[in-house]
């Protein structure tokens, strides 16, 4: 609990770990509500032709990921004549797309590919 003092010198009353006052709670947690949705129910609100399996075009992204990196190494130099900005602008484009190879090759291990 955050404990502060008030102009007087006096302390004030506790507040919670997030510092609003209001929203203590007796144990020292605070409560986070239950979903209302099952996995079911949210499945089903969602069209189907989202979980349908397209291999061709997973493909295709994959591929296409690998070319910009395979572009984007072979104009570091560029970019890195550009100071720090351009090394910058580098390291987050070539991590945007190599998260997004992240999240291909983790979702192969769940059979979503």
């Amino acid at each position: 609990m955050c404990k502060t003092v008030d102009a007087t010198g006096k302390p004030s009353p506790p507040t919670s770990p997030i510092g609003l006052p209001g929203t203590e709670h007796p144990n020292g947690k605070i409560p986070v509500p239950k979903p209302t949705a099952s996995m079911e129910e949210i499945r089903k609100a969602i069209p189907v032709e989202c979980f349908e399996k397209r291999l061709r075009w997973s493909l295709f992204y994959m591929f296409r990921d690998f070319a910009i990196l395979a572009l984007l190494y072979h104009f570091r130099p560029r970019f890195f004549d550009w100071g720090i900005l351009g090394k910058l602008v580098w390291w987050n484009v070539v991590g945007f797309f190599g998260w997004a190879l992240f999240v291909v090759g983790h979702d192969c291990g769940h059979g979503t590919f």
